[in-house]
């Protein structure tokens, strides 16, 4: 049994009605209300081709196909294709939904859909009907998938404030990104777990989140998170967020405490309440300028510049784990407090400490 949880069928017809017209297995209406939202079959001029979310440990994949002048579908102007999966891989889910969508345009009926679905499902593979290739789920490594959004474009978006994205997923902090467009907050968002390569794990990512109470409800009930938002009302609600992150790309010079540097207006803020939490010095400063330096060497590919960062990470959680005076190499605020650090640095070591499971309880 592979990831896949359901496959639905919704669609615009003639007289601009959208219907939820099938699915396989039966999908509850809260779910199809929350995809319903997503479909946007209701907008000509802001079609989303394809786009994803995460809802309750499930992701949920949406592929907009149109109709016009297809024999099969007479009454049907366009239609949304959804897959309900358990993993994170949206260029796999691409390609899937593309190949289910021919089996069905080219006879109208969506039990045609399941031929193909119900083999991914049990053996993982089934023949594409687009080509004489066989679609396998082995095909599509999810690490590919976690760098298909290069790391280099949002450090270069955001410049050297970039350090506080890093040190907000290091300390397992709320993340919220606004972007108007749905594509731009995607790519955003399933790009900032690769600051935390070490953990290579994206589902603390909600990439796009509507500000409904079904929704916040779910995102609020974990602790930490990367959500994406298309509403830019989110940047009042600062209770849902530590790390705020604006896609509004206004360039202008502002100057951090050790530089000058250009950088989106209002790009990053952080929320009152988390201010003690990123209090920068030199540990921020050193991997900031690090991180610059392999994002402006041409001779640098992405993956380079992951694992450069990568291994600062591990450097600075290997030294962490000196400082401790404990047998089982956990730390404790006194063994901090007996280093002398400034209160500042203190602060963060504990809460990257406690981040990484190594505080005792």
């Amino acid at each position: 049994m592979y990831e896949l949880q359901a496959v639905a069928l919704i669609e615009r017809d003639t007289n601009n009605d959208i219907l939820w017209v099938w699915s396989y297995p039966t999908v509850e209406d809260p779910i199809r209300e929350l995809v319903m939202g997503r479909c946007t079959l209701d907008k000509d001029d802001d079609n989303v081709e394809y786009c994803f979310c995460h809802y309750q440990q499930t992701w949920y994949y949406l592929s907009n196909f149109k109709c016009d002048n297809n024999p099969n579908l007479p009454k049907v102007t366009m239609s949304c294709l959804v897959l309900l999966t358990k993993d994170f891989n949206p260029e796999k889910y691409q390609h899937f939904s593309a190949l289910l969508w021919h089996s069905y345009s080219n006879s109208g009926s969506p039990t045609d859909i399941l031929t193909p679905y119900l083999s991914v499902y049990t053996k993982g593979s089934c023949p594409d009907p687009t080509g004489d290739e066989t679609f396998a789920v082995k095909s599509f490594d999810v690490r590919v998938a976690y760098i298909a959004c290069p790391l280099r474009d949002v450090v270069q978006m955001f410049g050297i404030e970039s350090i506080y994205i890093y040190t907000a997923l290091l300390l397992k902090k709320r993340v919220a990104v606004y972007a108007p467009v749905v594509q731009d907050v995607l790519k955003v968002t399933r790009s900032l777990p690769l600051f935390v390569w070490h953990r290579q794990n994206w589902n603390v990512v909600f990439p796009h989140v509507e500000l409904n109470e079904m929704e916040l409800a779910d995102l609020t009930s974990h602790g930490t998170y990367v959500a994406g938002f298309t509403d830019a009302t989110i940047e009042a609600r600062t209770e849902l967020y530590d790390l705020f992150v604006n896609g509004m790309m206004t360039r202008h010079c502002v100057c951090i405490w050790w530089s000058v540097s250009i950088v989106p207006a209002n790009a990053i803020s952080v929320a009152p309440h988390a201010k003690e939490s990123f209090v920068l010095g030199k540990l921020h400063k050193d991997i900031a300028m690090h991180l610059m330096e392999c994002v402006e060497d041409a001779s640098m590919n992405d993956q380079k510049v992951i694992k450069e960062l990568s291994m600062k990470t591990r450097e600075l959680i290997g030294n962490l784990r000196g400082l401790s005076d404990e047998a089982d190499g956990s730390l404790t605020l006194d063994n901090l407090r007996e280093k002398k650090f400034a209160p500042s640095l203190e602060t963060f070591l504990y809460n990257l400490a406690s981040a990484e499971g190594l505080t005792q309880l």
